[in-house]
Parts: structure tokens; C-alpha cells; sequence
């Protein structure tokens, strides 16, 4: 199957799962958790992530996004007041996970896995997070150490305070996210 139309399949997958447990799912919040299925889960989802503002970002998938909502894959209807989008299914979403299914199948227990922990979280939490997981990938200074993460992190998140940051950092640690050596 071709890698592409898995990408859209996994995307309107995400959609429907997201349904099916009642948790909101917009824009930004699709790039986090897919980013975490890269990262954390090493799913080959498809898309490259950068550092932004905002955190990771994949251009490839916010096209993506836009694409499969003209196509009526996903729908993107915009949230009251106008302050973003939620993502559903479109009507031809299960068409398309019908196809990837056996592509997908593999991916299921992780993608589960990740939506139950991961996926009632706000934006903005997985914001700390994400950008949390990307500092301990990418940033070549980074060998475990809680300070030189946190340092990294208050860089780039000037807002959040530092206790904070060493919370989510603990978090994720107890659960094999993130290794944090002594020192």
C-alpha cells in the first residue's frame, strides 16, 4: 500500500478514535500526538517534524490535514468563537481505514496505548510535553541530564515555570518517556 495513503488512513483513524472516546481533537493537538507516535512509539507515521514556536510542527501533515478535509475524509470545522479547528470524520473516513486496515493493524495497540495517555490532554500541555520529548532527541547538549532538559526547555517555553517543566519531566520518566540520568 502506498506510504501516502496509509498517512491519510492513520490520520482518519486518529479521527475516529478520537470520536469514539469523546476527546477533542483539533489541529494542533493532531500534530502532537502524531509526533508522539513517531517519537515515543517509533511509528512511521509518515511525516517529519521542526521546531516551532508552538512546537514540533510537520508542514507535510498540516497539508495533509487541509487536503483530506477538501476531500471530505476529515472535516474541519472551526470551534466556537473561532478559535481553531475540531477534526472529525468526514464522510468518506471509513472508506479509507477500510483500505489501510491491515496497514494500520499493527499500529493499533501503540496508537491505543498513546490516545489513553496522551489523548485527553490539552493543547497546551502536550505543547510542554512534545517539546520536552523533541529537546531529548535533538538537542546534541542533551545526555540525560534533569538541568541541562529543563534549561533547554524554560529556553524555548519561557512561560512555563520551571517546576512545571521538572513535573512533566518526572511524569514522563516513571513511564519510560524520557531517561534522566543523575547529575
Amino acid at each position: 500500500m502506498d506510504s501516502q495513503f496509509v498517512s491519510y488512513g492513520l490520520l482518519a483513524d486518529l479521527a475516529q478514535r478520537s470520536e469514539r472516546n469523546a476527546l477533542n481533537l483539533g489541529k494542533a493537538k493532531i500534530q502532537k500526538l502524531v509526533f508522539l507516535l513517531n517519537e515515543l512509539y517509533k511509528l512511521e507515521t509518515g511525516y517529519k517534524f521542526k521546531f516551532f514556536s508552538s512546537g514540533p510542527f510537520s508542514a507535510e501533515l498540516a497539508g495533509d490535514i487541509d487536503y483530506l478535509g477538501k476531500i471530505d475524509i476529515l472535516k474541519l470545522g472551526e470551534v466556537k468563537g473561532g478559535d481553531g479547528y475540531q477534526i472529525s470524520l468526514g464522510a468518506k473516513a471509513k472508506e479509507v481505514i477500510d483500505i489501510v486496515k491491515s496497514d494500520l493493524e499493527p499500529m493499533e495497540k501503540d496508537i491505543e496505548k498513546m490516545l489513553s495517555e496522551f489523548g485527553d490532554l490539552s493543547p497546551t500541555d502536550l505543547d510542554l510535553i512534545t517539546t520536552l520529548v523533541y529537546v531529548s532527541k535533538y538537542d546534541p547538549g542533551f545526555h540525560g541530564q534533569m538541568d541541562r532538559l529543563v534549561e533547554k526547555t524554560k529556553e524555548l517555553k519561557p512561560k512555563v515555570q520551571s517546576s512545571t517543566i521538572e513535573e512533566t519531566i518526572g511524569r514522563l520518566s516513571s513511564k519510560g518517556h524520557l531517561r534522566i540520568t543523575a547529575g
